[in-house]
């Protein structure tokens, strides 16, 4: 290893004295930074006070060193100042004559020699410079021959930094072609290194998206390294990067597509297929058909690489599931169709985790394999429907099918395409006897539960199609979760707040549209009387708004059960229910009674803000279409599984039940609004 030091003669009363060096020293540094080469040389040219010693390293192996290295040598300065003009290259040459071997020898505190420091600055004059010293210092040496010369010239730009890295990947990181030919020529296997732990130039150039100098490194040298971080090798970064070097690297070296990388054994198609869309961070900028493309290149070069696991026993299929790369499971469907009975150390299959991780991965691949719920296009491939059973009926290491999974995962959209599938078994039992409804049973919401409640929804779905409990070791049934009658009792007391506020300003507009009626009031004929009350949309609006009032006032009376902690939490949650119903009933009748009152004054001089008061109020409705729209999806997949016998008791209920429930405050306005109509008549 070479030093750089100063020292001046010193005696044993100069210790507190200043060193006539070290204060020379910032002149000199500045003077090397500036390329100053008259007055670098004056400097150096001083007796004592710049000696240089000099520690040679005979046949140094170019890998990394773990030796702590010297500052910033002054040649390193001026290696790093560029080639403005021919100052900073006179410099150069100055100090290479005054220090013997020092280009050839000498460190930074990071392990960078000269050579690094001009590749870092962007400099191939410098570079080329510095290339052309180091040979004639070779020459000075008495290696011998031209080879000796070449010898000690290699070790030199084949020495690694603390990072692992030569001069070359600093030419490679400025994407400077001419700098990366300069170096190359001067040592042809440089792009060898470091050959099996790090990153070679050539990952790094594929990772900065200089395909180019890719290829001009393999030119140089087709032995090059493919090394990468952690294990990994130039194609695996590859398939992240670049179809054109997938292709090129598939040529190269065929034998990259079945190296694991070094944490988890990773081929790189599982990279390929890793990267997919993030449905839960749709920002991310990946393209699913570019990477099956590129992962089809891999298949295509050895397609025994889906069928190579990494340490956790996952595949390829299994990491595009894992990364939601809907394009690359369907290619791996198509190029291998055996891949869909492939295990990992859980014994999951690739459904399994599509389930598990991501439900609509799991729909997606259901629609574009099978071609979705299309019987007539099913019935054209029932192979692909028999693989598809087999696998959702498969079970992992604890018994659990895809069926047991989505139950657990309390996703109605995953159960759709599974109760849908008639080869789907839906009472197998896991290795503790259970079947998907005894899981869902456990998860089922206890006490007071929103109505389109996801675990709710599964039982109910699941108890429809003709599941049935699993018969477990002791003999008992599966029971639902028993109710924490303490954290329900803080729930109703946190809603009974909001909906109380609610219900109360309902009443108020209510109260006061009763007061304050649309159209006003007669002042001549029957003063105080309403202008339009023989106006039918009127008389409609008083029933509307009289029953919202009447609802609303029903809504707190029951909240005031609902929240005093001394009634038992049986009533409580039976008061609450109640207020939500009828608030529910105020909040649409105050919508039809706001629609007629409008039209009623509106009507006669602007029929089409009327309609749009009424487009405006069909508008709210929309949870009850939501609603509606689910059930109607629910009973499409029973009758599919069932058949229209089976399913129509079932879907007549749910059809007819529902619209009552969610409308009766409109049934009960047409009624009494007919009743109206009719005693007119007689």
């Amino acid at each position: 290893m070479a030093s750089a030091t100063t020292s001046s003669t010193q005696t044993s009363n100069s210790l507190n004295k200043a060193n006539p060096a070290v204060q020379m020293h910032p002149e000199l540094l500045k003077a090397a930074k500036r390329g100053d080469c008259r007055k670098l040389g004056d400097l150096i040219s001083q007796e004592g006070a710049f000696v240089i010693d000099i520690e040679e390293e005979h046949g140094e192996p170019p890998v990394r060193s773990t030796h702590t290295y010297a500052p910033d040598s002054i040649l390193h300065a001026v290696a790093s100042g560029g080639d403005d003009g021919d100052k900073f290259l006179t410099s150069a040459t100055m100090i290479c004559d005054k220090t013997k071997h020092l280009l050839l020898s000498t460190r930074n505190a990071k392990g960078d020699t000269p050579f690094h420091c001009a590749a870092r600055g962007g400099s191939v004059k410098m570079l080329s410079h510095l290339i052309d010293l180091a040979g004639r210092e070779g020459g000075d040496d008495g290696g011998g021959g031209g080879g000796g010369r070449a010898s000690r010239l290699q070790l030199a730009l084949r020495k690694q930094n603390d990072g692992g890295e030569t001069a070359l990947h600093e030419a490679v990181r400025w994407g400077d072609e001419e700098m990366v030919d300069v170096l190359m020529s001067a040592d042809p296997g440089l792009a060898g290194f470091p050959r099996n732990d790090g990153a070679s130039p050539l990952y790094l150039a594929i990772l900065l998206g200089y395909d180019d100098i890719a290829e001009q490194l393999y030119e140089k040298d087709n032995r090059l390294s493919y090394s990468g971080p952690d294990g990994q090798n130039a194609l695996h970064v590859a398939v992240l990067r670049s179809e054109r070097m997938t292709r090129k690297l598939l040529t190269w070296n065929e034998n990259l597509t079945k190296e694991g990388d070094g944490s988890k054994g990773r081929t790189p198609l599982h990279y390929a297929a890793s990267w997919g869309y993030d449905y839960k961070r749709p920002e991310r900028p990946i393209d699913q058909r570019l990477q099956a493309r590129r992962a089809k290149l891999l298949l295509e070069g050895d397609e025994s690489s889906a069928y190579q696991s990494d340490n956790n026993g996952l595949f390829p299929i299994h990491a595009a599931a894992l990364g939601s790369n809907l394009d690359v499971v369907l290619m791996l469907l198509k190029m291998c169709p055996d891949c869909t009975q492939l295990r990992d150390d859980q014994g999951r299959t690739f459904l399994h985790i599509a389930v598990s991780k991501n439900g609509s991965l799991f729909w997606l691949i259901f629609c574009n394999y099978l071609g979705g719920p299309n019987r007539l296009h099913i019935q054209k491939d029932a192979g692909k429907v028999r693989r598809f059973a087999s696998v959702v009926n498969a079970q992992d290491n604890e018994g659990n099918t895809a069926l047991h999974l989505a139950a657990m995962a309390g996703s109605p959209l995953i159960m759709l395409p599974l109760i849908w599938t008639k080869e789907v078994q839906l009472n197998l039992q896991n290795k503790k006897g259970e079947t998907a409804l005894d899981l869902s049973l456990r998860k089922m919401p206890s006490g007071v539960f929103y109505g389109l409640d996801p675990n709710l929804m599964i039982y109910n779905l699941l108890v429809a199609a003709g599941a049935r409990f699993g018969v477990h070791k002791d003999g008992e049934k599966e029971q639902a979760p028993a109710l924490d009658e303490k954290k329900m009792a803080e729930t109703i007391k946190d809603s009974t707040t909001t909906i109380g506020v609610v219900s109360v300003l309902i009443i108020t507009v209510t109260f006061a549209a009763a007061f304050q009626l649309p159209g006003g009031y007669n002042t001549s004929d029957k003063p105080g009387t309403p202008q339009l009350a023989k106006n039918y949309s009127f008389e409609a609006f008083l029933v509307a708004n009289n029953l919202s009032l009447f609802c609303s006032t029903m809504a707190t009376i029951s909240l005031m059960y609902a929240g005093v902690s001394t009634v038992d939490i049986t009533t409580r949650m039976a008061a609450f229910v109640i207020s939500i119903f009828f608030l529910n009933g105020s909040a649409r009748s105050l919508i039809a009674a706001f629609a007629f009152g409008s039209f009623a004054v509106l009507a006669p001089v602007a029929g089409a803000a009327a309609a749009l008061d009424w487009l405006g109020a069909c508008l709210l409705l929309a949870d009850i279409a939501w609603f509606t729209f689910m059930l109607c999806l629910f009973q499409i997949v029973l009758i599919n599984r069932l058949g229209i016998k089976q399913a129509c008791f079932c879907t007549a209920a749910s059809m007819v039940g529902f619209p009552l429930g969610a409308l009766w405050p409109y049934i009960v306005i047409a009624g009494f609004m007919a009743y109206l109509k009719i005693q007119k008549f007689k």
